[in-house]
């Protein structure tokens, strides 16, 4: 450790250490003392804010007790309480209702007029005399504490939880006082407070509760049953405090606040003490439980610990504060008395460790005061300094000469290696671009072979062309040949077309006819049918008359025999006559029905030939088309056919032209082959000067190379000497 971080040390020592010792002596019993100032003024607060709670329990307790000792209360007459009953409600307008209860769970209650035939108790229907009364049983929690599980007839007040009203919907609690005669319970008479005029007590006691406290403090307030009453804390969106528990228009239980809030009421429940540290939203915060008198209900303070002590955290911090200022002053001027102590040995040391480093001032000497050690020291090593600087100015003069004769040469060098890079580039750019004529002539030559192996393509393609063409022209004559026969069958065909319709229309005309008759062979028909209906007729008549001639020659007895022979005779010939008058009915139908058979035949036969009329004409309307468009088709294939002339004759010509093109690539092939040859032997000729320039440059560059070594051992000898200043 250096000289000087050594007196520092030491002056920190003795200057620190017991004021620090003192400090903090002082710093923990000021701490002390102000905690316990701090709690106890939390106490005070929470003993305040539970006194005046207690208060307005014990008044409501005392109404409570004063009521259930009334006569009238002992005994269930609600009409003679009901006068004492307006009296409370009206000298304490914080109480909502008072009720009443007796022994069998019936009930009388002051906000419910109940059922004047029955005493005014509340009943199913208050306005039948008969109806049965609404009873309270053991599921009430207070009627089973007071009155079914009070075997001993304990005299007892108590307050109840905050529950829901089931008539105004309201939070309240209840005061509830046993009646008791003669030693025996016989009920009991309670008054209900809203839970808000329990908040109007504390509420004002917690106006200053932000600023003793901070606005990270919480206040709650517990009933029985692990219900939350209040959970009074600071909201930063309004940013005051308001009662989140209470504005609540739903019962709250504890289980809705934080797991760390609960952790801390079941751990204060099962201890002895009223106040613990706990951490909650990740900072430490001590929680007081007050309880209120003997009742279930509780109030919690939650204070974060750096607003509950945070005087005596301030005093601590002003102590580290004013310890840290007083470490600095001693700090400088331990500092400056040990740089006026230690400043000449550390002037000397420098100047030798720059010296042994290479990088000293040889012209510098340590100033020779007094007559000890320190100025032998000096003067000795001026005296070195001195002998130093004669040998580094001896080795500096000889480098620069080094330097000159190495500069002088690398400046002829370079001029050689110029201009044998100079020649060498030439070469490779000559040698390059033989190398590109060369592939140029290659190519050429290739595209010439096969410019030649097209144009004998071309050639034989002609050759091709001019025999399809030949073909092409018999062709095109014989079809025009063709077109002639067809337009003279077409010219058939139209006077056949013309024949065939003059017959259409003729068979048309016989079909008319026909139907013609039909028609009427149908009406005599059917005149037929009307007269063999007229002798069936007749056949039936004589057949009745002659059964009544049987008849009546029966009668005459035989008188009467011959004509029953004549009659017999006649009924026969009837019944002969109705048998054929019906073979003929049935013939004539099946005449009918042919008929009408002939005469839808002869109609169908009509439409056809109206069809054929009109296909007739159909086909001479395409035939006299097609025969028009076979004329042009003649007079377009003899056209084609001049052109197909004239295309023979040109194509003759363009195959003389190749054959002479094929002979012409044939002399400038051979001469490119030449070219390609001549162009090798220069290629060859510029590589062997490539290599002789690569090894004189080869040359060139290692003796460049000595020389950049002498010229950088010289600048390493003047950058030794230049470290020092002579």
């Amino acid at each position: 450790m250096k000289l000087k971080k050594k007196l520092s040390i030491a002056f920190i020592s003795i200057a620190l250490i017991p004021y620090i010792l003192g400090m903090a002596l002082l710093t923990w019993r000021a701490t002390h003392n102000i905690k316990q100032s701090r709690i106890t003024m939390i106490e005070k607060y929470s003993a305040t804010l539970t006194n005046g709670i207690q208060g307005l329990f014990s008044k409501l307790e005392g109404i409570a007790a004063t009521a259930s000792r009334f006569p009238a209360a002992q005994q269930h007459n609600w009409s003679i309480l009901q006068p004492a009953v307006n009296g409370i409600l009206t000298q304490n307008p914080e109480i909502l209702e008072v009720f009443m209860v007796d022994t069998e769970g019936s009930h009388w209650n002051s906000s419910v007029t109940g059922n004047p035939y029955q005493g005014y108790r509340i009943t199913q229907n208050d306005s039948n005399p008969s109806a049965q009364p609404r009873l309270i049983t053991d599921a009430d929690p207070t009627f089973n504490r007071l009155i079914t599980k009070n075997v001993n007839h304990k005299d007892s007040v108590s307050i109840s939880d905050v529950a829901l009203s089931s008539s105004t919907g309201r939070k309240q609690f209840s005061v509830i006082s046993t009646a008791v005669e003669n030693g025996e319970i016989t009920g009991y008479i309670g008054v209900s407070v809203g839970a808000d005029q329990l908040a109007a007590i504390y509420l004002p006691l917690l106006s200053d509760f932000g600023n003793t406290f901070s606005t990270q403090a919480e206040l709650f307030v517990t009933s029985g049953s692990n219900l939350l009453l209040t959970h009074y804390e600071y909201n930063q969106e309004t940013k005051q405090f308001t009662d989140t528990a209470m504005t609540n228009p739903k019962l709250l239980s504890c289980y809705s606040l934080d797991e760390q809030i609960q952790e801390i009421f079941r751990e204060m429940h099962s201890s002895t003490s009223n106040l613990l540290p706990f951490t909650y939203k990740n900072m430490p915060y001590y929680m007081l439980r007050s309880p209120i008198g003997d009742t279930q209900y509780t109030i919690y303070i939650a204070v974060p610990d750096k607003a509950l002590f945070q005087t005596a955290y301030m005093i601590r911090d002003t102590t580290c504060i004013i310890g840290a200022v007083i470490a600095i002053v001693v700090l400088v001027m331990s500092l400056l008395i040990g740089q006026q102590t230690v400043s000449p040995l550390t002037r000397a040391m420098k100047t030798m460790r720059d010296i042994s480093e290479g990088s000293g001032d040889l012209a510098t000497h340590l100033p020779v005061r007094g007559n000890n050690e320190l100025a032998e020291v000096s003067k000795f090593f001026n005296k070195f300094v001195d002998s130093l600087h004669d040998l580094i100015s001896q080795i500096k003069s000889e480098a620069n000469a080094i330097h000159e004769i190495a500069e002088n040469l690398t400046t002829g060098t370079s001029a050689i290696k110029a201009d044998i890079n100079l020649i060498t580039n030439n070469i490779n750019e000559l040698h390059a671009q033989i190398e590109t004529q060369s592939s140029s002539t290659t190519e050429t030559s290739a595209t010439i072979q096969e410019i030649s192996e097209n144009i004998d393509r071309l050639t034989h393609q002609i050759e091709t062309q001019a025999a399809q063409v030949t073909e092409s022209s018999d062709s095109i004559e014989q079809m025009v040949s063709n077109i002639g026969v067809i337009a003279s069958n077409l010219n058939k065909a139209s006077e056949l077309f013309v024949q065939l319709r003059t017959a259409v229309i003729k068979g048309k005309d016989s079909i008319s006819a026909t139907q013609t008759l039909v028609t009427n062979v149908t009406t005599q028909s059917n005149n037929l049918i009307e007269m063999n209906a007229v002798i069936d007729a007749i056949a039936e008549q004589t057949n009745l008359l002659a059964m009544n001639a049987a008849i009546e020659a029966a009668h005459a007895g035989d008188a009467g025999a011959g004509f029953s022979v004549v009659a017999d005779e006649i009924r026969k010939l009837a019944e002969d006559s109705t048998s054929q008058s019906k073979n003929i009915a049935a013939g004539i139908s099946h005449i009918v029905t042919d008929i009408q058979a002939v005469l839808k035949a002869t109609a169908e036969i009509d439409i056809a030939f109206e069809d054929v009329a009109q296909a007739i004409s159909n086909a001479d309307e395409l035939v006299t088309q097609i025969s028009a468009a076979m004329q042009k088709q003649n007079a377009s294939s003899q056209d084609v056919l001049n052109t197909l002339n004239n295309m023979q004759q040109i194509t003759q010509q363009i195959r003389h032209g190749s054959i002479e093109m094929n002979q012409g690539t044939s002399v400038i092939l051979d001469e490119m082959n030449r070219l390609a040859d001549i162009t090798l032997q220069v290629a060859h000729n510029s590589e062997s000067i490539t290599k002789a320039a690569d090894g004189i440059n080869t040359a060139i560059t290692q003796l460049t190379t000595d020389t950049e070594q002498s010229i950088s051992a010289a600048d390493t000898l003047n950058n030794l000497t230049a470290k020092f200043q002579l």
